[in-house]
């Protein structure tokens, strides 16, 4: 990603997407090896219920950055390769700073308020011991503003999919239609064919786990929600 950013003179929308999937991924990163020290240890969370929001806050931060930022690669590509002489760009970096400043914010916005909540009361109970239960949420889905919260952002994630599957489906057909046997020699073909392998990548990345939300936070018993999450 480095090299094809340095490759780059303009500050194309894809540019400032890939800039952004590398500070969501790295900022998710730094944060697997405290759950890993907590489900490892078995010796509970001792470094306070803060840091335990802030370590599963950018669980669901990095789930939904990301996906949105996937989902700007595949229709900047999909708009450029259908009017290849117009190209995305920002024309000023503080334009692009901006753009990506607000997408952060209104994740982290919608996110945060939900996980601040959680786990109040099982802290409050612990508040006096040297470490305390952490990952344990399942009590905040008996809010039925959290439960709505989940139900709309996994519907949006599956629906989104499901509007550019079907445009790439169009794409692919209409690629296939117009060059008949020559097909595979185009390039117009193997442009579309990356566009669909990308989206396999999210589909397999997303998708299921937004499904499997949707019957969690409707069906599942609180002891098995608290391992989900």
């Amino acid at each position: 990603m480095s090299c094809m950013l340095q490759s780059q003179r303009h500050l194309s929308f894809t540019k400032v997407s890939v800039i952004n999937l590398i500070a969501v991924h790295s900022f998710f990163l730094l944060t697997v090896p405290f759950r890993i020290y907590y489900y490892a240890s078995n010796t509970g969370w001792p470094l306070g219920s803060d840091f335990c929001k802030f370590v599963s806050l950018m669980i669901h931060a990095h789930i939904y950055l990301a996906f949105i930022f996937y989902v700007s690669l595949l229709i900047v590509r999909y708009v450029e390769l259908s009017n290849q002489r117009h190209k995305l760009e920002f024309h000023r970096t503080l334009h692009a700073t901006i753009a990506s400043a607000t997408v952060w914010l209104i994740i982290f916005g919608s996110v945060f308020p939900t996980i601040s909540n959680y786990g109040n009361n099982q802290n409050n109970r612990d508040k006096h011991t040297d470490s305390t239960p952490c990952f344990h949420f399942s009590k905040a889905l008996d809010d039925h503003r959290v439960k709505t919260l989940n139900y709309v952002l996994c519907t949006l994630v599956i629906l989104v999919w499901s509007v550019l599957a079907f445009f790439q489906v169009y794409f692919l057909i209409k690629v296939i239609k117009a060059f008949g046997k020559v097909t595979c020699q185009r390039q117009e073909f193997w442009a579309q064919l990356k566009n669909f392998v990308l989206l396999l990548v999210v589909f397999f990345c997303f998708v299921p786990y937004q499904g499997f939300r949707v019957y969690y936070n409707k069906t599942v018993k609180p002891p098995v929600i608290q391992l989900i999450q």
